[in-house]
């Protein structure tokens, strides 16, 4: 008989601990498109003085335990108006 297929008919209980991480940290990696595909990340990484990776990404470091603060400046100047979330 193989014991590791048949599960008893008995209640199991798990129990864990969660340990947040002190030092945890949240990247937010963020590329900016129009709804038609145009794709406008390096025209906001200028206007917000960021830097576009090679990934063609801008990429938004948190700090330690903290929020992300996103840039979405108005490009309205640039005929694209204000951003809108997805």
């Amino acid at each position: 008989m193989n014991a590791a297929a048949k599960m008893p008919n008995q209640g199991v209980t798990l129990e864990y601990t969660y340990v947040p991480n002190p030092n945890y940290r949240v990247n937010v990696r963020t590329k900016y498109v129009t709804v038609d595909g145009t794709d406008l990340t390096s025209l906001v990484a200028a206007r917000t003085s960021t830097t576009v990776g090679s990934d063609g990404m801008i990429e938004t470091l948190g700090a330690i335990n903290s929020t992300v603060n996103i840039p979405y400046p108005d490009l309205a100047s640039e005929g694209y108006g204000t951003p809108t979330f997805f």
